[in-house]
């Protein structure tokens, strides 16, 4: 049973959050077909289970995304807080999911429905209008940066025309080297990654284990910054692997 229709108004424009709220809502939706028929305890547990993981990773992307884009800062916390709200609540779920009722899932179902629109349309869409403005910057900036350094190699008069005719032994060699510290580079950012993921854990631990009522920031801070952390690596193996694709044209010409 479909107790979650997509809209075009639940639609935020970058297209990455757009798919996986989607995949979230489909995972309602195949929820609510468990226990709508004969409830199917072990099995509506089991897509439970799924959905609180996969909200997991998509707040890690929206979180990866806010560091990327350095979100204003008190939107960020803002937004922050409600992810950690969120899963707190499906945690509790999660636990006494074995005692569960066909009740209590519609109940859980209504609240999951209910607040996945309302973060979507009021802070998601706010967070997105955001992503998109930076994306346009970015364009323009590229855009016109391709324009000068063009200007710039036509006026130049440069002929790169020998550049790839000998092949000669030299330039296998820097072409061998090249590869080697990229290879030696992946190791390292995968090392690093998993130092992140590991400080990401504690920072998770040190925020449940604090009180509300002596809740500070430092906490939420330093997951920021583990969060902007892993970006940043990730944007380093997209550009290694983009390097990697560069070397093996080069070597094809060369050869």
């Amino acid at each position: 049973m479909t107790i979650f229709e997509w809209k075009s108004e639940y639609d935020t424009g970058v297209e990455e959050i757009d798919n996986q709220h989607k995949v979230l809502v489909s995972l309602i939706n195949e929820l609510s077909g468990l226990v709508s028929d004969k409830f199917d305890r072990g099995g509506a547990e089991d897509v439970f289970n799924q959905l609180k993981s996969y909200t997991e990773f998509h707040f890690a992307t929206e979180e990866s995304l806010m560091a990327q884009y350095h979100y204003v800062e008190r939107d960020l916390h803002a937004h922050l807080l409600q992810h950690r709200q969120f899963e707190e609540e499906i945690a509790s779920v999660q636990h006494d999911f074995s005692q569960i009722s066909i009740e209590d899932c519609n109940v859980i179902l209504s609240y999951l429905t209910n607040w996945l629109i309302k973060h979507i349309c009021k802070v998601d869409k706010r967070f997105s209008a955001f992503i998109l403005s930076k994306r346009q910057v970015e364009m323009q900036q590229l855009t016109s940066e391709n324009k000068v350094a063009c200007d710039a190699e036509m006026e130049s008069g440069a002929d790169y025309s020998g550049v790839f005719s000998g092949g000669g032994d030299d330039a296998a060699r820097y072409l061998a080297s090249a590869r080697e510290h990229i290879a030696d580079s992946e190791d390292m950012l995968y090392e690093l990654e998993v130092c992140i993921g590991e400080l990401r854990g504690h920072c998770d631990t040190l925020v449940k284990s604090v009180s509300k009522g002596r809740q500070s920031q430092v906490p939420d801070e330093a997951y920021t910054f583990c969060v902007q952390g892993t970006y940043l690596v990730k944007s380093l193996q997209n550009k290694q692997i983009k390097l990697k694709e560069l070397l093996d044209d080069i070597g094809s010409k060369l050869s």
